[in-house]
């Protein structure tokens, strides 16, 4: 991918205009985003999405976004309107730190996140999980973003932390976490996304939600630092690391552990409510998860490629000059660039993916070699998802418990609104039935449904 190669002027690039004016074009993109991304990876592997008057470069290459997130790591960072946003409301951790910082308390977090070191904390899961989905209604209109995020919360609290949350503490942690994803979400699709402070009502509103979300994360300190039996879980991982020779002050300590527990609670929360969703559009596959383990996997991959929470991973470069080699042509990315990933793009693309927009997991057990490369549900390299094997591991001991409490019905057409991560807008309301009542059987071909949710 690098070279020393003359590169080719950006403006040879396919290219979309999102408008001419600033405020316009912005206003435009943020209400659809996601059309923009399917746009530009029908116009070639590399496209310029011009906002008004700022560029994006869009890479719907799996090869090359494989060599910049993984190859070519060092020469990128993540976006400034994208850390900024988070830092001011979660404070400075893992998503937001630099490559730098990052390296010095990788190793420290690292083993804890391995298959072998989660195996024990995973073992209670699928008791704690039952007890969760038990207290879930049947035959009445459930929040299934406020469920989800519950469960996830519960349960992630338990892996990460060794802390056994209630319903009413977890259901309270829950609603402010949703305000401050959502002044997030918002805050990195506006123009004040660089400005590095925060004034104004929604600020104030959001600052209130963190303060309750602050007290929880002193709260497990304190309590772990009083208990004599040291533990093996990512909240010791933090209070043994020593970055640059010193541990972790109690802001970073803070900021730390709200970096963790939200990001790995938002995304596992909103995949299940995503596979909800395609449980009741499609319920003959809703109801293999109950008896089949093997349906599982393939049902939670197939969800994730349609309805990825990463729907595209922003990236500027960092050094003063780079070449991104797509096909034959040679471009120079210049530190004030920004790239997308295009991974919603991707995932759709028919080149690769047959009915590309109809739900179908069987076809994840025999994956091409282009459809293995195109998919980056969790990104990858060093600033991959830390937490992707506990995300899959609580979604593998969710997903099928959901299946056997009961059939689930949608209310409505689930909009993606990918505003940080990919959420339904305005949420998301079904109803539990019981599973022994029958449920509506595919046309008599025997072929599935093209629903785009």
């Amino acid at each position: 991918m690098a070279s020393r190669a003359t590169a080719s002027p950006l403006d040879t690039l396919p290219t979309l205009r999102v408008g001419r004016w600033l405020f316009k074009a912005l206003d435009v993109y943020n209400a659809d985003r996601l059309t923009w991304m399917e746009k530009a990876c029908g116009l070639g592997p590399l496209v310029r999405l011009l906002v008004g008057p700022v560029m994006l470069l869009v890479i719907s290459d799996p090869d090359v976004a494989r060599t910049i997130l993984i190859g070519d790591a060092q020469r990128w960072r993540r976006t400034p309107a994208t850390t900024i946003a988070s830092r001011l409301a979660a404070g400075e951790n893992l998503f937001t730190q630099g490559q730098r910082s990052w390296a010095k308390l990788q190793p420290a977090l690292a083993p804890t996140f391995r298959k072998r070191s989660l195996e024990p904390r995973l073992a209670e899961l699928d008791g704690l999980v039952a007890e969760e989905i038990a207290a879930l209604s049947f035959d009445v209109p459930v929040d299934l973003d406020q469920a989800m995020g519950r469960i996830a919360m519960v349960v992630a609290s338990r892996a990460l932390f060794g802390q056994r949350l209630s319903r009413d503490r977890a259901d309270e942690l829950v609603s402010s976490q949703r305000v401050i994803v959502d002044w997030v979400g918002k805050r990195v699709g506006s123009l004040r996304s660089v400005v590095p402070w925060t004034i104004g009502t929604t600020a104030t509103v959001m600052r209130r939600h963190r303060r309750v979300l602050n007290a929880y994360a002193d709260e497990i300190v304190a309590m772990r630092r009083q208990e004599a039996q040291p533990k093996t879980d990512v909240l010791q991982g933090l209070l043994e690391a020593r970055p640059g020779g010193r541990p972790l002050t109690e802001r970073q300590l803070r900021s730390q552990v709200l970096g963790l527990f939200a990001a790995g609670n938002e995304t596992t929360a909103a995949t299940l409510i995503w596979a909800m969703a395609f449980g009741s559009a499609y319920p003959h596959e809703w109801a293999a998860l109950r008896s089949d383990p093997a349906a599982v996997e393939p049902y939670i991959d197939e969800t994730l490629r349609l309805r990825p929470q990463a729907w595209g991973i922003g990236r500027s470069s960092r050094q003063l000059s780079a070449h991104v080699q797509v096909g034959s042509g040679r471009y120079r990315i210049r530190p004030d660039h920004a790239l997308i990933i295009n991974i919603w793009g991707m995932n759709r693309d028919p080149n690769i993916w047959p009915n590309p927009e109809g739900f179908d997991p069987g076809r994840q057990r025999n994956l091409t070699r282009a459809q293995e490369r195109v998919s980056l549900p969790f990104g990858l390299g060093p600033r991959g998802c830390i937490g992707q094997h506990l995300a899959i591991a609580e979604m593998l001991s969710v997903l099928p418990a959901l299946a056997r409490h009961g059939d689930i019905h949608i209310d409505g057409d689930p909009v993606p609104d990918p505003v940080f991560t990919l959420r339904a807008r305005g949420g998301v309301v079904g109803r539990f039935s019981s599973p022994n009542r029958s449920v509506e059987s595919q046309d008599s071909t025997g072929t599935r449904p093209t629903v785009r949710l």
